[in-house]
């Protein structure tokens, strides 16, 4: 009987470690698995970085930063927006404002080629580029 019941016990103790893992893990943001719901990062020859951050509440951020060796600094821009993404279609659309002119409202409907756990494809991320960039979990 005394066998018995350790393995019930031990049992239950692995389910509820297990839940608790779990619940840790979506409410930091799904950091790991193959949502797009994580921080992504794509480099450019250690002179241009971006990292795109979607987040579970619909929101996302897009920090870019380039290095100008001629000044020796680097120059960030951020972009913040919300976005939709349809995971039967893979289709993302982001929203966002211009900064120029005016804080003009933009859409953005994109292809995502590839979203694995640690791979995220977008085609023709940068507009007028006819290639698509490749982003790696963070």
């Amino acid at each position: 009987m005394s066998t018995i019941y350790r393995v019930l016990l031990g049992s239950f103790i692995a389910v509820i470690l297990t839940s608790f893992i779990s619940c840790s893990d979506e409410e930091n943001g799904g950091g790991s698995g193959t949502g797009i719901v994580s921080t992504w990062g794509y480099v450019q020859n250690d002179e241009y970085m971006e990292t795109l951050q979607f987040r579970a509440d619909g929101t996302y951020t897009l920090t870019q930063k380039e290095y100008y060796g001629s000044k020796g600094d680097w120059d960030t821009e951020i972009e913040e927006g919300t976005y939709e993404f349809d995971e039967e279609t893979m289709t993302l659309t982001i929203h966002y404002f211009e900064d120029y002119p005016e804080g003009k409202p933009v859409t953005r409907t994109l292809t995502v080629l590839q979203l694995t756990k640690d791979v995220l494809e977008i085609d023709e991320w940068w507009e007028g580029y006819n290639r698509s960039f490749v982003f790696h979990r963070v």
